[in-house]
């Protein structure tokens, strides 16, 4: 009786042992028993990559998995334009490219200057419950927008990414509701002035892509304004490239102080 039980003592142990040893082995692999239905590759990995998804079809926040959940990125301030890799993150088939803007996100974590690589996102660390408010907003080419000439990214003649690479808007038709509209996506306040002929920025160059526009001041960006395409009709010269002075730049205080 002795021996039976001294055999059935020893098979539970090996069945205990062997049991702790699969845990550790899964552990050590990366595996979260706590989570089973989440895909490996898929999971926060601190310290190393991170796949990126978007909250939405383009325009998108940019997201990663975070200790088992999707929390906004911010990408390290060294270039508007993520890796064309990441173009396959946005649904529409025609964007070839892709850029990154500036968003809001209304969120207590999040992952900050990230960096892209092929098209995976690394080095990224979490930022502090109040630096959350700035997040990546990633565009297809077709809908960015930047303002170049002024002292910040606030401000400045308008340029859009389309055929023929960035070019200007004409300022016919061109109003501070269509000033709202670019001001609004890049994240820059409202519009405080708008500029056309005889603006305060220098003409620009190369195609201009809206000779006309009409904006309700609720549209995501400029193209979707009821627009008259310029195709090269050359309705417009670059002197009359439309620009904006948003408030959120900071040029702002001067331009209240011009209009009291």
């Amino acid at each position: 009786m002795e021996v039976l039980l001294m055999v059935v003592v020893l098979h539970a142990l090996r069945l205990h042992q062997g049991l702790r040893g699969a845990a550790i082995s899964s552990n050590e692999n990366g595996t979260d028993t706590s989570r089973s239905d989440e895909p490996l590759e898929r999971q926060s990995n601190e310290g190393g990559a991170h796949t990126p998804s978007l909250s939405e079809d383009c325009p998108g926040t940019l997201l990663a998995f975070h200790h088992g959940r999707l929390v906004p990125v911010t990408l390290i301030q060294q270039s508007t334009e993520p890796k064309k890799g990441m173009a396959q993150l946005c649904k529409d088939p025609e964007c070839k490219r892709i850029f990154a803007e500036y968003g809001t996100a209304s969120t207590n974590t999040c992952l900050s200057d990230c960096t892209i690589i092929n098209p995976n996102l690394y080095n990224c660390t979490e930022a502090a419950p109040d630096n959350c408010s700035d997040v990546t907003e990633v565009v297809c080419a077709s809908q960015a927008v930047q303002l170049i000439g002024g002292k910040d990214r606030c401000a400045g003649r308008v340029e859009l990414y389309g055929t023929g690479g960035w070019g200007t808007v004409c300022d016919d038709g061109w109003d501070l509701k269509a000033g709202n509209v670019v001001c609004a996506q890049l994240n820059c306040g409202t519009a405080l002035v708008v500029m056309g002929e005889a603006g305060h920025f220098d003409p620009g160059s190369g195609p201009i892509h809206i000779s006309q526009l009409n904006c309700s001041g609720t549209e995501r960006n400029l193209w979707q304004c009821a627009t008259t395409l310029d195709r090269g009709r050359n309705y417009c010269g670059h002197k009359e490239d439309a620009a904006v002075v948003c408030s959120g730049t900071e040029q702002g205080h001067l331009q209240r102080k011009t209009n009291t």
